[in-house]
């Protein structure tokens, strides 16, 4: 099991599960079963994921039951696709998940559309969404104010350790701030106790005189 890493995801699902496409309990087994796909692009079963029952269900803290009855319900929906192997399936429209670029693509594309486009477009079959959900076509579209179509990727940039301030400079900072207030009557001590953690004091009272 993958409990662990990103990828990049999709805020229209809460679009799905407003209009009852997905039940809350389907979606957050999409995407668990999102998050154990095979990301690698190289790989022949890129965009499956393997349906170990038992595990699943321990890992969820849900009954066989309950999981194989949602799991169901996500291959009569088409948001997964069984192969010739019992336990091993297809992520509709995986490659919307697979890197930041490819979900900007997706997200660009599904901006401002209603639910029946999106679906369309992730190649489900809308018709038997909207015999099965009572809510489909109460939202017509996606307000911008809403929140759009958007993917959720990871920080593209580089983080060093030297963006981060040292010990030593922290303190320091925290020094000057209070050095920089009007004077007082009270100690070094005492004016840098607030908002330092111990520690912090302790290496002032070692290192400044």
């Amino acid at each position: 099991m993958k409990l662990n890493g990103f990828r990049p995801t999709h805020r229209n699902k809460w679009l799905m599960v407003a209009q009852q496409a997905l039940t809350f309990e389907e979606c957050g087994l999409l995407e668990f079963y999102i998050d154990q796909m095979d990301f690698d692009k190289h790989h022949h079963n890129f965009g499956t994921f393997s349906y170990d029952l038992n595990r699943i269900a321990e890992t969820l803290g849900k009954s066989k039951n309950t999981i194989r009855k949602w799991h169901q319900s996500l291959i009569h929906k088409d948001f997964i696709i069984p192969t010739t192997k019992p336990d091993i399936f297809v992520i509709q429209s995986y490659e919307r998940y697979s890197t930041v670029q490819i979900a900007q693509v997706y997200t660009k594309e599904e901006k401002g559309k209603n639910l029946e486009w999106i679906l369309d477009h992730l190649n489900i079959n809308s018709k038997i969404i909207k015999r099965i959900a009572p809510n489909f076509d109460s939202i017509k579209a996606i307000s911008p104010l809403d929140g759009s179509s958007k993917d959720l990727g990871s920080f593209k940039g580089k983080i060093r350790v030297s963006d981060f301030p040292t010990e030593e400079e922290r303190v320091m900072e925290a020094l000057t701030n209070s050095q920089d207030s009007p004077p007082t009557n009270t100690t070094l001590s005492e004016r840098t106790d607030t908002g330092l953690p111990d520690d912090d004091k302790e290496w002032i009272n070692r290192n400044i005189k």
